[in-house]
């Protein structure tokens, strides 16, 4: 009983985690399309947060590359529980 509990608990987690991953990566992909852009790569990244010094256990960090007006560009961001902070390079 207890074992089923914590595997239905663990299917649970990692289905909300690909959720939000997922609107993570369309939120980074409105942005760029609203600057005139078009994604190339979007990377997750759990240690090597980029620019941003200061991350904690409810952050994600993003690398993403983006083109526009025939150049490729980078991009970082960082999500928190309710607020976002964007790098457009």
């Amino acid at each position: 009983m207890e074992g089923t509990v914590f595997v239905v608990l663990l299917i649970v987690a990692i289905l909300v985690s690909l959720i939000v991953r997922r609107g993570q990566e369309r939120k980074i992909k409105e942005k760029v399309e609203s600057i005139g852009g078009e994604i190339i790569n979007i990377e997750y990244r759990k240690f090597f947060a980029g620019p941003f010094v200061i991350i904690n256990r409810i952050s994600s960090v993003y690398r993403f590359e983006y083109r526009k007006d025939n150049q490729i560009k980078e991009g970082w961001v960082k999500f928190n529980l309710f607020s976002s902070d964007w790098i457009l390079k």
